[in-house]
């Protein structure tokens, strides 16, 4: 499961259109990943500028 390191997290919404499961959303400036819906696909970890998924 991708996870987010809020303290590395610009909110840029990269990791948001580099999810195909719309499993991403911004919320107060940061990503956030439903576990519920994510696939594991890792999609978003290459798109995040700031390192700040892993």
């Amino acid at each position: 499961m991708p996870v987010v390191n809020i303290a590395l997290c610009s909110g840029c919404g990269n990791c948001v259109d580099a999810c195909p499961f719309h499993a991403i959303v911004i919320e107060n400036s940061k990503a956030v990943i439903d576990e519920s819906i994510c696939k594991k696909c890792r999609k978003c970890i290459p798109a995040c500028p700031s390192d700040a998924i892993s």
